[in-house]
Parts: structure tokens; sequence; C-alpha cells
């Protein structure tokens, strides 16, 4: 996806067991907020903020089981001649 636009990959790190507990986090927090704040339960039933509340159990599910994955790439620019052939196989 990212050669298309003209670059090349140096490096992918999958970090996804260091960021998957932030659902969780987020999860606990939005129920306690949900309980202890009248004015955080209305925004929560709002369309654009319960779509998100209810996507948090998804999240939570995607991460473990390996359905979601959060990576960092590190992309360079193809004319850069100081990574050329890097992951071009020259």
């Amino acid at each position: 996806m990212a050669e298309q636009p003209g670059f090349a990959c140096l490096d992918y790190e999958d970090i996804s067991q260091a960021v998957k507990r932030t659902w969780t986090i987020c999860t606990k927090r939005l129920i306690g907020a949900i309980f202890g704040d009248a004015a955080m339960r209305r925004a929560v039933f709002k369309a654009r903020h319960r779509r998100f509340a209810r996507s948090l159990p998804r999240l939570i599910l995607a991460y473990r089981t390996g359905a979601m994955r959060y990576g960092i790439f590190t992309l360079v620019a193809r004319r850069d001649d100081r990574y050329r052939g890097v992951h071009e196989g020259g």
C-alpha cells in the first residue's frame, strides 16, 4: 500500500500487546463516568457518542482474538538514494 505513493517500508513493529489494555481501561473509565456523572450519561446516549461506546467491547475482542493489530511502519521516500533497494530487492 505504501509503495504505490512512492514509499519503501524499512521496518514494521507490532505493538498490539502494548496498546490492547488501552481499550479495557477506556471501557472501565466510561462505565465509571456513566454511573457517576449525569452529564456523561446524557452524552453517551447521543448517537455519535453511543457509537463509540458500543465499539469499545468490539475493540477489546478484536485485539484479544488477533483480528486487529496495531503497528508502526517506518517508511522512506523511494527517491531517497540512501534507502533505495532496501525493500525493493536491489
